[in-house]
């Protein structure tokens, strides 16, 4: 099996969207670059240390997850049925949108904080308090936890009304 590798510049933003069997990776001065894959496929893409652009990230079944230690100008991933995962990771603005999926972020470091999803759960764990943020479910429970001893659990049940 071939495993693609490429470097992007320092200086673009990138978004990358995984839709069926293709990754399409555009820049922000219009270049795009479109990859085939199999549905088994896993794009793990690298970016430098301190990556302070816009990054975008859209899959339709996938997750996409943000390991430990990078840091992001802003951040935007969307799915409809994977999840959402960062670790310890920090970034001017975090957008995680799924429809099914789970948004699991674990001591994360950001000034603004937008966490959606329609049926999934969300499981969010904050070292501080973001300037500004919004967390909403349909369907799915939603937890909050910051540093000091704060712990937010909001649950959804079955026939009581909200």
């Amino acid at each position: 099996m071939t495993k693609p590798s490429g470097k992007i510049p320092e200086d673009h933003d990138v978004t990358l969207t995984l839709d069926g069997e293709l990754l399409l990776i555009k820049y922000d001065d219009h270049r795009a670059i479109e990859m085939p894959v199999n549905q088994q496929a896993l794009a793990t893409i690298y970016l430098p240390e301190n990556w302070e652009r816009i990054v975008e990230a859209q899959t339709l079944s996938g997750n996409v997850s943000a390991n430990a230690g990078l840091s992001f100008g802003s951040l935007t991933a969307h799915t409809v049925s994977g999840n959402i995962i960062a670790t310890e990771v920090s970034c001017g603005v975090l957008t995680a949108d799924t429809i099914s999926g789970d948004v699991l972020l674990s001591t994360v470091r950001t000034e603004r904080l937008k966490a959606s999803t329609v049926s999934g759960d969300s499981s969010i764990s904050l070292p501080i308090q973001p300037r500004e943020m919004s967390l909403s479910s349909i369907s799915g429970d939603v937890a909050l936890r910051m540093d000091g001893g704060y712990q937010f659990i909001f649950k959804k049940h079955i026939g009581q009304s909200a």
